[in-house]
């Protein structure tokens, strides 16, 4: 069956810098949308520079030419698992029950103790703190928090610019409460095996391997982002699973949703990442997602992932070969 692609160029604001190694200022991406003649489906593709993902024009370059990059693939799998869906009539939740995810901290630094207390409120359990920026006054934060963030489980995000022994002096001076709940330490350094192993080993306190994680990785977790890589292959995988959206655009936290969900009915699946949106001025979309503290759910009473008329009026552009 032929396809024709058309994309809708998109911008989100952060509302803090999301993570040591973010770029300041609004984020790109687009919307995908695959033609059939039967039916559209449509995906989102949101690169990550900074973190090595190839740029949007190269992303887009490769689709153009028909031999699409890692992430375009993903991109195209979702769109058409959407418009086989919609061809169906179908939401691609049907049956399905999206985990739980954390409550997302870009910024430390402009976190108080009421935000905690709103959040414990809503219902989340778990927070994911980027750590990196301002490593100092992260501790002093974190040292005036202590007593509310204790009552989460706590996932520290490092994005891999730490070494070992900044890492260990870093959590060493943490206040005990606060380190007692830490969950996990994602990207602490730049996945290496053995100094993966020295730093588990001196800390005793679970990793969390993202970026470029594989099924076979040594780490206590993995955090899987569906925008890369199916979750599908981490069926078999020994270690804990966290899978997460890609901080891009509430199209894509579907997306990664969906891959979750369908992971949980194969095998256990940790607390995920998929309520995003906050990290994000709002939206028409992220306005229409549906949610409820950490439950993210599929769309109600529409087809696919959703978004139907929002997406109908997006500024669609022929993406020709």
């Amino acid at each position: 069956m032929s396809e024709r692609l058309w994309i809708a160029p998109y911008f989100l604001t952060p509302r803090a810098r999301l993570g040591a190694r973010a770029s300041n200022g609004d984020r790109y991406g687009v919307l995908l949308r695959v033609d059939r003649g039967d039916s559209d489906g449509f995906a989102d593709l949101h690169p990550w520079p900074e973190l090595g993902d190839p740029s949007l024009a190269e992303e887009l370059k490769g689709l153009r030419s028909g031999q699409p990059l890692a992430l375009g693939q993903r991109s195209l799998s979702f769109a058409r698992r959407d418009a086989d869906a919609r061809l169906a009539n179908k939401s691609l939740f049907e049956g399905l029950d999206v985990p739980l995810s954390h409550r997302l901290v870009p910024d430390l630094l402009t976190t108080g103790a009421d935000e905690l207390e709103t959040w414990r409120g809503e219902g989340f359990t778990h927070l994911k703190i980027k750590i990196g920026r301002n490593p100092m006054d992260e501790l002093r934060v974190l040292k005036a928090l202590s007593l509310p963030l204790a009552n989460f489980k706590i996932r520290f995000d490092f994005n891999g610019i730490g070494t070992v022994d900044a890492v260990v002096a870093w959590i060493k001076a943490l206040q005990p409460c606060v380190r007692d709940a830490i969950e996990f330490l994602e990207d602490p350094i730049v996945y290496d095996g053995l100094n993966w192993r020295r730093l588990s080993q001196e800390l005793k306190i679970a990793l969390a391997f993202d970026r470029g994680a594989t099924p076979e990785a040594f780490s206590d977790w993995l955090v899987v982002k569906p925008s890369q890589r199916a979750a599908a292959d981490f069926v078999g995988s020994s270690a804990k699973i966290c899978v997460t959206s890609s901080l891009d655009h509430p199209l894509g936290q579907l997306a990664a949703a969906l891959d979750a969900a369908e992971l949980a009915t194969k095998r256990e699946v940790g607390v995920c990442g998929l309520v995003s949106q906050s990290a994000f001025e709002a939206t028409d979309f992220s306005q229409a997602l549906r949610y409820a503290g950490p439950k993210l759910f599929g769309p109600k009473s529409d087809i696919g992932f959703g978004f139907t008329d929002l997406l109908e009026k997006a500024d669609w552009r022929p993406l020709e070969k």
